[in-house]
């Protein structure tokens, strides 16, 4: 690694100029937006030490706490580094509290290592807007520390959150959130205890839920919800595969959407890689609705960006 010439620009604009490089939203050779981290992150890191030390903090804009090998797979398989627990909790001791200040989304998985080293990456990230928490056990400390996320605006959990009783959407983990997934087994109770609390939310406006029960209605409170720009119906391929009703009674609702994924962490991911994901795939789904290019009685659909599909809705 170069670094012991001195910097030929002043050292603020040279800064600039890197850090420009490495989170430009478009590639250099198309006007696509780029894969995440950009290639040219990982050449600048090799420029000069005081580069590395400007640039590394963006490669870990996004964290993955997960030990699930296809997680880890799909991770790099969408241009994600990847780090397990034990060396970033070193990261976070040794490099100093603005080293993560870049970090913006985190995905936590079937992760059973201690509550305690949770708390100490959410604190380590003050910048995180992006949420994805399913641990592998339910822990009562949990709800603690997320609620100490001022920054966050999207989340998505599992049951395991509340794993004694109902979602308590009084909690200010919920305060900031614009988009909302839920994943809960989907009844006719569950859906009338999140519909008659969606609107304490004051900031949401999207909000998904994943169930495996083609079956059952939108509760009509969550449809009355008019602050509601986008009501998401996120359905697994292996489930959709058995069979979608032609028709829904929410279809009529132009911001109701079924969206098929093949696989819910690549979707995710895809979207922290700022691609398409499930949310942007239902605005342009809702989009093209409102323009009368699809029909009124329409209301799934799926990436035709993403590989593994051979079948449409």
């Amino acid at each position: 690694m170069a670094g012991h010439g001195p910097p030929r620009l002043p050292i603020d604009l040279e800064r600039k100029i890197f850090e420009m490089v490495v989170t430009s939203p478009m590639s250099s050779k198309a006007s696509t937006p780029r894969d995440y981290p950009p290639a040219e992150a990982l050449v600048c890191m090799l420029v000069a030490w005081r580069v590395k030390h400007w640039v590394e903090p963006f490669i870990h804009r996004v964290i993955c706490l997960s030990r699930l090998a296809d997680t880890q797979c799909i991770m790099r398989a969408e241009g994600f580094p990847s780090i397990w627990v034990e060396p970033l909790l070193d990261r976070i001791h040794t490099k100093g509290p603005s080293f993560f200040r870049y970090t913006t989304h985190i995905f936590l998985e079937n992760w059973a290592s201690e509550t305690k080293a949770f708390g100490t990456v959410v604190d380590a990230c003050p910048s995180v807007h992006t949420l994805f928490f399913n641990p592998a056990r339910g822990d009562p400390e949990n709800l603690p520390i997320l609620n100490r996320m001022q920054s966050l605006t999207r989340l998505a959990f599992t049951s395991v959150l509340f794993p004694d009783g109902p979602i308590d959407f009084s909690q200010p983990l919920f305060r900031n959130l614009t988009h909302l997934e839920v994943a809960q087994n989907w009844s006719p109770a569950v859906s009338a205890h999140i519909g008659g609390h969606l609107a304490l939310l004051p900031n949401l406006t999207h909000f998904a839920f994943w169930s495996d029960h083609i079956d059952i209605p939108v509760n009509s409170q969550i449809v009355e919800n008019t602050r509601l720009k986008c009501i998401v119906w996120i359905i697994a391929d292996a489930i959709a595969r058995k069979g979608i009703p032609e028709t829904h009674p929410s279809a009529e609702d132009d911001r109701f959407v079924m969206v098929r994924v093949k696989n819910l962490r690549r979707a995710w991911f895809r979207g922290a890689a700022g691609r398409r994901d499930h949310w942007q795939l239902a605005e342009e789904f809702i989009a093209k609705k409102r323009r009368g290019e699809i029909g009124r009685e329409q209301y799934c659909t799926v990436d035709p960006d993403d590989p593994g599909w051979n079948l449409r809705c």
